[in-house]
């Protein structure tokens, strides 16, 4: 991902809680990274514009999913951000609501956007020790959230599809999470790629939203349409969403690499 200085120059977006806080907690680890931030179709003022709606989406996103934002360590990446959630929230609301929600936010956004200022996301959840300092966060978890973000696989699966989000977790979320939760996240929906960036060699799973996995149902429980938004639209996202359905509490210890 790129920095504020490499991107727009905006100055981040100030995080809450400072990294000097954080010591050695575990804690859930989630990057956002903008598909094709640099693209030529884009200006600078489209970039500005992108950045700030990609903020209102992750905003409305926590709110709605019961995610306190103001407690959450956030960074800005210019193309994207590195959120780092409080120890005491359940990997459920990341897996299950909050990654819904945010497949809500960026459907609303881009039905109504200019081709230049739509917004594709690539989302990489992680679990483990963060540290913090007065300039930010570190940990072997955030290096390796990164890596996953950035695998060649899961971009290359992004570019593919016309899926709006795309998610990625460790193999430690999957196995602690994700496969024991029959009937909520359905583990069928996820598929397995090798992870093989600079120093790290992985494997990670991945789902795209609006991709269908084996016995999709095509209905869903959708809530309350957004403010100003056509009548349906949450639900029809939510739908696309739907490898992301809620999951037991998770991400207690730290995460074994592999």
């Amino acid at each position: 991902p790129q920095t504020p200085a490499t991107a727009t120059g905006a100055a981040p977006v100030p995080a809450s809680g400072a990294g000097g806080g954080l010591n050695g907690e575990i804690r859930p680890i989630l990057f956002a990274d903008i598909v094709a931030f640099s693209g030529a179709n884009r200006t600078d003022t489209d970039r500005l514009v992108v950045r700030k709606a990609l903020y209102a989406v992750l905003q409305e996103a926590f709110k709605r999913s019961g995610v306190p934002w103001d407690r959450a360590h956030c960074e800005d990446r210019g193309d994207g951000a590195l959120i780092v959630l409080p120890a005491d929230v359940p990997a459920h609301l990341v897996l299950g609501p909050l990654a819904a929600h945010i497949a809500t936010g960026l459907r609303v956004h881009n039905r109504s956007a200019a081709s230049a200022v739509r917004i594709r996301l690539r989302l990489a959840l992680d679990a483990g020790p963060v540290t913090g300092d007065a300039h930010g966060v570190s940990g072997s978890a955030i290096i390796h959230a990164a890596r996953l973000l950035d695998a060649a696989e899961f971009k290359r699966r992004m570019a593919g599809s016309p899926a709006e989000l795309g998610l990625i977790v460790s193999g430690y979320v999957y196995d602690s999470v994700v496969k024991h939760a029959p009937g909520r996240v359905d583990p069928s929906f996820y598929q397995r790629i090798d992870v093989a960036e600079k120093e790290t060699r992985a494997h990670a799973w991945i789902a795209l939203a609006g991709q269908p996995g084996p016995g999709e149902r095509s209905r869903c429980d959708g809530g309350p349409a957004r403010s100003g938004a056509r009548a349906g639209d949450h639900a029809r996202a939510v739908r696309a969403a739907r490898p992301y359905r809620r999951t037991p509490d998770g991400a207690a210890a730290a995460p074994r690499r592999g």
